[in-house]
């Protein structure tokens, strides 16, 4: 739907008659005594405070060791017309220059001016301060350092209840990017912190990394998924024979086997067996031809998946058995 905006009528000759008042000739008077006083005022000279955005072209292969600043202010001084043309021609300034292949250069008051200057709306403008006299620039050759993410956790769980299995990461290392002389310091990268209270089952979700307090620095990713598997377990028991090492074959320990209880997942419950432990007694050093000698149980094979593995007796007896002839 096409709007027509309405037809105004202006009566000229009212407008004509009204300046021809004594109050019309006043505003007229008024009008261009300010239009006088303007051009009066603009002609003088001033000195205003300007706001300048840097940009620096570096080479490709080069990255900051040292951040240069990125805004300067700077003082001119010019007629209140040339001060106000330059503002308004370009209110938001921006000077830039092209840095050379070298790890320490400097861009002196001299070239700031020049810049400046170069870029000024009017000729008539001088530059008269800076907020620096110069700007040191560190580069150095740009790399990147591929490091592994470290998990920040604080995890509980609930009541029989663990981990399954080793928590995942992806990805599970970063790259980063920046000189060689700040990443090569980094050898891990932290998440922030995944804190889970009373796990009863696996969760999976995005995980922030730690940001970069460096701004030389990038780094690939900034998050992360996490998957932590949480199954119930449970407490199962097995009767293993007890493997006697450094004895002569005529010795015989007491009891054989032990009773062997320990905490395991429900989804390896079925699969763990006493092929996967292994109970020794170590009788190197121990004098065996005392009456009632003993030695303790060591576990020496176990299954990582399995925990508070408890067995008793914790000590054997042993004695020597006469072979026949």
């Amino acid at each position: 739907m096409n709007y027509k905006l309405p037809k105004i009528d202006i009566d000229q000759a009212a407008i004509r008659a009204f300046f021809k008042t004594d109050r019309g000739i006043f505003l007229i008077s008024m009008g261009i005594a300010m239009l006088f006083w303007v051009l009066v005022k603009l002609s003088k000279k001033y000195t205003a405070k300007r706001e300048v955005t840097i940009t620096y072209n570096i080479p490709d292969d080069m990255s900051y060791v040292t951040i240069p600043p990125e805004k300067i202010m700077i003082s001119l001084e010019g007629r209140g017309w040339d001060l106000m043309y330059d503002y308004f021609g370009d209110p938001n300034r921006t000077i830039k220059f092209s840095l050379a292949n070298t790890p320490l250069q400097n861009i002196t008051n001299a070239q700031l001016k020049g810049k400046m200057i170069e870029n000024t709306k009017s000729g008539n403008i001088i530059v008269k301060e800076l907020s620096t006299d110069y700007i040191s620039i560190q580069l150095g050759k740009s790399s990147t350092n591929k490091v592994p993410v470290i998990l920040d956790r604080a995890i509980s769980f609930a009541p029989e209840h663990q981990l399954q299995g080793d928590i995942t990461i992806e990805p599970d290392s970063v790259t980063l990017s920046g000189p060689i002389s700040l990443i090569e310091a980094y050898d891990s990268w932290p998440t922030t912190l995944l804190s889970l209270q009373d796990l009863n089952s696996t969760v999976q979700r995005p995980l922030a990394l730690q940001p970069v307090n460096k701004p030389q620095i990038t780094l690939s990713d900034k998050m992360v998924q996490i998957e932590v598997p949480v199954e119930q377990f449970t407490e199962k028991s097995l009767f293993l024979p007890i493997v006697v090492k450094n004895g002569p074959d005529s010795l015989k320990v007491f009891p054989p086997r032990v009773k062997t209880s320990f905490v395991v997942g429900l989804s390896r419950y079925d699969t763990i067996n006493e092929k996967d432990f292994q109970l020794e007694v170590d009788l190197k050093g121990v004098p065996i031809n005392q009456a009632n000698s003993t030695a303790p149980i060591l576990v020496t094979k176990r299954p990582a998946e399995v925990k508070n593995i408890q067995f008793s007796p914790k000590a054997v007896s042993f004695l020597f058995v006469e072979k026949k002839e």
